[in-house]
């Protein structure tokens, strides 16, 4: 073979290889973008470095939802970003699963009474359906009359879980967790219902919450915005009813051993908000003004938490919904 046909034939393997390391670096390239995008969407989940910014996220991984509202919630950047007049704030599209706006939601702060989320998951996952419980006296001497309850009374355990997300009754919850003790014991971090509590927020993910009696009236009962969005979720898909029963008005409630029914009504004004689905509210000297809501704001579920409000938590709630609806559109 001469000088020509071997040059001709050096050249087209040149050619060739070409070919193969072009279409290799694209193929690469295409599967580095897509593990990028699966970056990106880890990285919008809460707890992440404050750094992050959330806002600037286009992956959007949503919850399966019949009502879903399909497409990318943009940013309109002529909005600027709301006044926070609280230790720590999150606004969350539970649909989308994107943060909306997010302020120190890493930072730990006391729970006060949504703690008694925590403590309907576990009466609800430990307790037989419609159990009867018993009012103690050590119940009722809890801190707090909410909820009207007397030692003696027995009530039907739903009704007791009612009371206790409507009236955030102190007693009720005092009494849910002692129906599930061995013994008459004070609720710190050795009783059984408090490691309960504490393996059941561990399970979630919720690693920076703690809990050391299921009322909240103890500043050590502490988490974050970011747990909370965990424990939220968490009750949307295994305990809905917690939810449900948070947007009542009010209850009609009568033990089994007493003939006199009452009424209890929620003290959450929210509930007069159409678009209400539901929550919780939870104030100590220690904690200030908590709160947990979810809204619907065209066909989607927004979580707002505030913690550590020295305002009007629920005037800051709605407020924090309107920037929404104006910082944020639909492509």
């Amino acid at each position: 073979m001469d000088i020509k046909w071997q040059a001709i034939i050096l050249l087209g393997i040149i050619f060739f290889s070409l070919i193969l390391f072009r279409s290799w670096t694209y193929t690469s390239s295409f599967l580095n973008s897509s593990e990028k995008a699966a970056n990106l969407e880890r990285l919008s989940k809460v707890g992440q470095p404050a750094s992050f910014d959330f806002q600037s996220v286009g992956v959007l991984n949503s919850y399966p939802s019949s009502n879903k509202t399909v497409g990318i919630l943009a940013r309109n950047w002529s909005i600027l970003d709301p006044e926070v007049n609280a230790k720590s704030v999150l606004i969350e599209s539970l649909d989308k699963n994107v943060s909306l706006f997010h302020y120190n939601i890493s930072e730990t702060w006391p729970l006060a009474s949504l703690t008694k989320l925590l403590t309907a998951v576990v009466f609800l996952e430990n307790s037989r359906p419609e159990e009867k419980v018993t009012i103690s006296q050590e119940a009722v001497v809890t801190e707090g009359g909410a909820g009207g309850l007397k030692a003696g009374e027995i009530y039907n355990s739903r009704d007791l879980l009612k009371i206790m997300i409507l009236t955030s009754s102190n007693d009720a919850a005092a009494a849910l967790a002692e129906s599930l003790s061995q013994k008459n014991e004070p609720f710190d971090q050795r009783s059984a219902f408090v490691k309960l509590m504490n393996q059941k927020a561990k399970e979630i993910g919720m690693t920076q919450t703690e809990i050391a009696e299921p009322v909240g009236l103890s500043a050590a009962n502490h988490t974050t915005a970011a747990d909370l969005l965990l424990l939220t979720e968490y009750i949307f898909n295994h305990h809905p009813e917690i939810f449900t029963w948070s947007r009542l008005p009010s209850i009609l409630v009568q033990p089994f051993n007493r003939n006199n029914s009452h009424k209890l009504n929620n003290i959450n004004p929210l509930v007069e908000n159409v678009d209400f689905l539901g929550g919780k509210t939870g104030t100590t000297d220690e904690a200030g003004g908590n709160l947990l809501s979810i809204f619907s704001l065209d066909n989607d579920r927004l979580l707002v938490i505030i913690l550590g409000s020295s305002g009007d938590r629920f005037k800051q709630a709605k407020e924090l919904l309107n920037w929404v609806n104006k910082a944020y559109y639909l492509k």
